[in-house]
């Protein structure tokens, strides 16, 4: 048990480990590994996180999800029938209202076996990488319009080539730690479908629950 043990301790010592650095205000991001939200100190934490988001598009309905380590912002989440996030999946995308700079220590693990294609439905997606690396958002299957929020401007792609409005950028490519919305038409249409412009339903969520 004790050689089990020492092994363990040597076995974390040499993980690497990568920084996301969230800033005071809105952050769009992803994690390389799933996180159960309310056991990490870090986001745990009412002098770091205001107020978490994810956003689900299932088959049968889409879900907006919240959560806040502070207890009158959860209470009014409660009140209004907003389900609590209890794990985020390391290819969900999240918006994150920092109270203030920080950063957070991710380890480089990745056991996730699976196909990014497989955790998106018609319709808007909040995502992330799924495997911590660069994305190509032309390389993105089905997607039709993507978007990132980026120092505070909002970058887009799309398949159509379109022009892209004024005050946004081009996306060129979506950064590991980066979230994005893809919009797609179906998962089983290929990127020559075109469409028209079109902006996510909610880019960035009831921003008036942030002041209670």
């Amino acid at each position: 048990m004790r050689h089990i043990f020492y092994y363990f301790i040597i076995f974390t010592f040499f993980l690497e480990a990568s920084t996301i650095n969230f800033k005071s205000g809105w952050n769009f991001k992803g994690f390389k590994n799933s996180l159960q939200i309310s056991k990490n100190y870090t986001f745990n934490n009412t002098d770091n996180t205001y107020i978490i988001w994810t956003y689900s598009n299932n088959i049968n309905e889409t879900i907006w999800k919240a959560y806040s380590p502070i207890k009158i912002v959860s209470d009014k989440l409660t009140e209004l029938h907003f389900k609590k996030i209890e794990t985020i999946e390391n290819y969900q995308g999240i918006w994150l209202y920092a109270n203030k700079n920080f950063e957070y220590e991710q380890l480089e693990i990745n056991d996730l076996v699976d196909t990014l294609e497989s955790k998106y439905n018609t319709g808007w997606n909040l995502l992330s990488s799924l495997d911590g690396s660069v994305i190509i958002p032309s390389e993105l299957k089905y997607a039709l319009k993507v978007f990132v929020f980026r120092n505070g401007i909002w970058h887009v792609y799309s398949s159509d080539g379109s022009k892209i409005p004024k005050g946004l950028k081009q996306l060129e490519i979506i950064e590991p730690d980066e979230a994005y919305w893809m919009y797609t038409k179906s998962n089983s249409l290929d990127n020559r479908y075109k469409t028209n412009a079109i902006n996510p339903p909610v880019l960035v969520p009831t921003f008036e629950l942030k002041t209670f």
